[in-house]
C-alpha cells in the first residue's frame, strides 16, 4: 500500500479515472432512459456504486476519499482560489450527527420514491449533491464538502 500511495500521479491519476467514470455512469443514466431494467447507468449507480463505496471503508478505510473527484476539484481550486474561508466549526465539528441524520433522510426518501427504479428522482438527487459538493470545495478551503457535509466522509470519521 505504501508503494501505491508514492506513486508518481498519485492521487490525480485515479482521480481523473474516476470523475471519467462518474461522467460516464452520468451520461449512462441520462441516455439509457426510464425503464431502470434497461439502464446500464441506474444499475450501476443503484446495484454497485452505492452498496459498494460504504462497504469498502470497512477494506480498504478512506481510499474512496482519495479517488474521489471531488477532492480533486478542491486542489484546483486551492491553486486557483488560495484566499477562501474556511467551513464554519459549527459544520465541521457538529457536521457528523447532521450527516448521520441526512444520510437516513436519503435511505427514507428512497423508501419512497424508490430511487433505484425513478430516474428523474434519481437525477435530481445526484444533481443537488454534485452541485452542493462542487460548491462547497470551490467556496471552501480544506476541502469543505469533505470535511464537513459529505455523508461518505462521514461514514468514513465514524468507522474510523
Amino acid at each position: 500500500m505504501r508503494r501505491l500511495l508514492t506513486l508518481r500521479g498519485w492521487p490525480r491519476f485515479p482521480q481523473v479515472a474516476v470523475a471519467g467514470a462518474a461522467a460516464f455512469l452520468g451520461g449512462g443514466l441520462m441516455l439509457g432512459g426510464a425503464n431502470p431494467e434497461i439502464n446500464p447507468g441506474m444499475y450501476l449507480l443503484w446495484g454497485l456504486w452505492w452498496p459498494l463505496v460504504p462497504l469498502s471503508f470497512f477494506a480498504f478505510g478512506r481510499l474512496w476519499c482519495a479517488l474521489c473527484p471531488v477532492s480533486l476539484v478542491g486542489d484546483v481550486a486551492a491553486r486557483a482560489l488560495p484566499r477562501r474561508p474556511s467551513l464554519p466549526a459549527v459544520v465541521v465539528h457538529g457536521g457528523t450527527a447532521a450527516l448521520v441524520v441526512s444520510f437516513g433522510a436519503v435511505h427514507v426518501a428512497n423508501l419512497w420514491l424508490r430511487f433505484e427504479e425513478n430516474l428523474p428522482a434519481t437525477v435530481r438527487l445526484l444533481s443537488l449533491l454534485g452541485s452542493a459538493a462542487l460548491a462547497l470545495t470551490v467556496v471552501f478551503r480544506g476541502r469543505g464538502w469533505c470535511t464537513g457535509l459529505c455523508p461518505l466522509g462521514a461514514l468514513g470519521r465514524f468507522l474510523a
